[in-house]
């Protein structure tokens, strides 16, 4: 349990079924009171992960099909549409063009036009997105009239495209890793503050020792407050400001 009120108040991209010990960190985030989104994989193990949050007020369960699974996973795909009615948020989705062919490709691509016809659809759902070397297209695929909200997830593309999504209302999620990269800070730069958000994804970041998580996120906050060139606390409050917009 948390003795002080965490800087942050949103992690946007937590892989909680991941984590060691899952219903411990539940009630570990419910003590600090930070909403968290509970990213999944795969369809198919969206349900262990609602279970697991059933009682919770400050985890949310995400819906996802990350894209290096698409092939092998293919299988899943139906229950993406099955599950989407539980839940409003959606993640971890989107395209990765690091190792993949043009056939992988292909089949990322064909997933994630048919999960975002399914969110179109159902309208009002909140995506995190993974754009590993295909930001220009994932930008494409989710396109300026998206009827819900999409953060991108750990961006790393050019700045050209990130300024492309976030004029089509897109958000920015910072994590450890982010927040001390010079190349991130300059990406960042011209988002708008409104547009920022935090996130943890862990357990897949390490700093110093420690193991990303919801709870891990306050030299995040110190980060974005020292690239906005603001306080601590004035910086802390506009991310709180976002968070609410988000899940309101």
């Amino acid at each position: 349990m948390t003795s002080r009120r965490p800087l942050a108040s949103m992690d946007t991209h937590f892989h909680l079924d991941l984590w060691s010990s899952p219903r411990d960190m539940v009630r570990a985030i419910e003590a600090a009171r930070i909403y968290t989104i509970a990213v999944t994989n795969t369809p198919a193990v969206f349900p262990q992960t609602e279970r697991m949050v059933a009682r919770s007020k400050f985890v949310r369960p995400a819906l996802g099909f990350h894209p290096e699974l698409a092939v092998e996973r293919l299988a899943d795909l139906p229950l993406f549409d099955r599950y989407l009615s539980r839940t409003r948020y959606i993640g971890e989705i989107g395209l990765d063009h690091v190792t993949a062919g043009e056939s992988e490709r292909r089949i990322q691509r064909r997933v994630l036009d048919a999960v975002l016809t399914s969110c179109r659809l159902a309208g009002d759902k909140v995506l995190t997105m993974h754009s590993r070397r295909a930001a220009a297209d994932v930008v494409d695929a989710v396109g300026d009239s998206f009827p819900g909200a999409w953060i991108l997830h750990w961006y790393s593309g050019s700045r050209s495209i990130l300024e492309r999504a976030v004029m089509y209302g897109a958000y920015v999620s910072i994590n450890s890793a982010m927040a001390s990269s010079d190349r991130s800070e300059a990406l960042v730069a011209g988002v708008p503050r409104e547009r920022i958000l935090t996130e943890s994804d862990g357990p897949f970041i390490e700093s110093e020792g420690t193991v990303a998580s919801p709870l891990a996120l306050d030299d995040t906050v110190r980060q974005i407050a020292r690239w906005w060139g603001v306080e601590i606390e004035e910086a802390s409050s506009t991310l709180r400001e976002n968070a609410r917009r988000l899940l309101v």
